[in-house]
């Protein structure tokens, strides 16, 4: 990212996006993972170097979106993630099938707490542009046609909970 930032600052870019996905910068994913320890446990090593990123990224003069979710962590067909998701029971957490994630009372809760996390530790960063609630929601399960009313709650509800959360009142959007 250093020398990434270094060589976009001189041409003018002053914002990107950065996915905090299982791949790269999640703070939570399954405990058998390395640096990661499970459901509710937040990485404190991906924490450590998604600091140090919006520090670089800040110091030339690169504010940073960051994307909350990526579509595969609840998709069963398109770049799926869900068969290693911790939400999942077969990985030790509590719900059977992705679409529980956008409206099972646990799952709401847990994310809820993550939101806290983020927005605690981050909101005040001068690096952050804004926060991305997905990104490709339409490739999650409940971005399907005939569940599109079980993504506009989840929606609404995340959105409003971010702008409790974030005092700063970064943007909020989603795509």
């Amino acid at each position: 990212y250093a020398d990434f930032f270094a060589r976009l600052a001189p041409h003018g870019v002053n914002a990107a996006e950065l996915w905090l996905s299982s791949w790269n910068l999640a703070l939570e994913w399954r405990g058998d993972w390395p640096e990661f320890a499970g459901l509710g446990r937040y990485s404190q090593e991906r924490a450590w170097r998604l600091d140090r990123i919006l520090d670089l990224a800040w110091q030339n003069g690169i504010r940073l979106n960051l994307v909350i979710n990526n579509h595969g962590q609840v998709s069963e067909d398109t770049d799926r993630e869900w068969q290693n998701n911790p939400y999942s029971r077969a990985n030790g957490g509590f719900i059977d099938d992705a679409l529980q994630y956008f409206i099972d009372p646990r799952a709401l809760a847990r994310q809820d707490a993550l939101r806290r996390y983020i927005a605690g530790r981050y909101a005040d960063h001068p690096g952050v542009l804004g926060w991305k609630l997905w990104s490709e929601q339409d490739l999650t399960v409940a971005g399907r046609r005939d569940k599109i009313d079980v993504l506009a709650t989840w929606h609404a509800q995340a959105a409003a909970r971010w702008g409790v959360l974030d005092t700063y009142h970064h943007p909020l959007t989603t795509h």
